[in-house]
């Protein structure tokens, strides 16, 4: 079951990003030990800020109540780009992957984009090594349309690139 994360689920909104930031570091551009300071109350609050009725919040991919997979369906906040949404943070446990989890997070966010009148495009990002992000966003007719250079720069001093990815609506 896919919904929109409420603040009664912030719990295991915290312990699913804390893993992926233990299994994927590379893939955020957060890190464990920042965000192994933050309260509880602070993945609340997350969950309460990204909520915006009636499509736009955190959702979560529930299996026997547990939560599996995250994914953000964001909106701009300039009224010039009110025609854009974001996707962040889509993250699946690694006990679940391989089971089209994401794809199926992915296509619920786009369906819910769908029902805006409002919105023409998607946006979401991706470091240039996760390769298996890449293929699954051009398999959902995403397009690649920019490469933001050394981007992302790492504590042992490293960079990244990021990929800029659009899906038209309309």
């Amino acid at each position: 079951m896919i919904r929109l994360l409420t603040p009664t689920d912030s719990q295991d909104f915290q312990k699913l990003t804390l893993l992926s930031l233990k299994t994927d570091p590379e893939a955020f551009l957060t890190t464990l030990e920042q965000e192994s300071k933050y309260l509880p109350i602070n993945y609340v609050n997350r969950i309460r800020f990204a909520t915006k009725a009636p499509i736009f919040g955190i959702y979560g991919f529930f299996q026997n109540s547990m939560l599996i997979a995250v994914a953000q369906l964001a909106d701009e906040y300039h009224f010039k780009m009110k025609h854009l949404a974001n996707i962040y943070g889509l993250y699946v446990h690694p006990d679940h992957r391989k089971k089209s989890l994401a794809t199926k997070l992915l296509t619920h966010l786009i369906s819910q984009a769908k029902k805006a009148p409002q919105l023409e495009q998607i946006h979401l990002r991706a470091n240039s090594d996760n390769q298996p992000a890449i293929a699954l966003y051009l398999s959902l007719g995403f397009s690649h349309f920019a490469t933001r250079k050394q981007a992302v720069k790492e504590a042992d001093n490293t960079y990244q690139d990021e990929l800029l990815f659009s899906l038209k609506l309309k």
